[in-house]
C-alpha cells in the first residue's frame, strides 16, 4: 500500500480509534491532526479546501 497516496484526518478526542495508531500505521501519508473532536471528524467543514486540492491537485 502506497500511503503517500492518502490524507488522513484525525481528531485526537475519537472515543472509537487511537490516532496515534493511524499515524503510525500511515506513516508516509499526508496527515492532518486536529487536538479535540470525536470519531466523525466534527471540524471537517474547515479542511474541505485541503481536502479539494489534495483530491484535485
Amino acid at each position: 500500500m502506497k500511503h503517500g497516496q492518502y490524507l488522513i484526518l484525525l481528531e485526537t478526542g475519537d472515543e472509537v480509534l487511537n490516532y496515534k495508531d493511524a499515524v503510525q500505521y500511515y506513516n508516509g501519508a499526508s496527515i492532518i491532526i486536529v487536538q479535540g473532536g470525536e470519531h466523525r471528524f466534527v471540524s471537517y467543514e474547515k479542511y474541505l479546501p485541503k481536502i479539494y486540492d489534495f483530491l484535485f491537485s
